[in-house]
C-alpha cells in the first residue's frame, strides 16, 4: 500500500493549487478517503481538503484536488497527504513542500 503525492513546483499567494494523489495496493472497489493537510509545525496541521475516491479492480485509485494555502506572503509550507480504507485502515502518507510567491 502506498500513497503518491504531486505537487506544482510553485504557486501564487490567494490562488487554488492543484495537488495529485495517487493510491496503490487499496482493496479492489473500496472507497478510500483523501486527507491534505498543511503541517503548521509542532504537531499542528490546518485540513485543506478531504475527499473520497473508489479503488478501481487494479486497487488504484487516482485523485486530484484544488487547495488553497492560508499564505498571505512569500512561503513554503509542508503538504501532509493520508490515504485511509473506508474501514479506516491506514493505506499511506505522503509529504511535499509547496513554495507559494506573492
Amino acid at each position: 500500500m502506498a500513497l503518491r503525492l504531486m505537487i506544482p513546483d510553485a504557486a501564487l499567494v490567494g490562488r487554488p493549487v492543484i495537488l495529485a494523489l495517487r493510491v496503490t495496493g487499496a482493496t479492489p472497489n473500496a472507497r478510500v478517503t483523501l486527507i491534505v493537510e498543511l503541517d503548521r509545525g509542532q504537531g499542528q496541521r490546518a485540513p485543506l481538503s478531504q475527499s473520497e475516491v473508489l479503488a478501481q479492480p487494479d486497487g488504484g485509485a487516482d485523485a486530484t484536488v484544488s487547495v488553497t494555502p492560508p499564505f498571505t506572503d512569500d512561503a513554503e509550507g509542508l503538504i501532509v497527504a493520508t490515504a485511509r480504507a473506508e474501514d479506516g485502515a491506514f493505506l499511506g502518507v505522503a509529504t511535499g513542500l509547496l513554495r507559494v510567491m506573492a
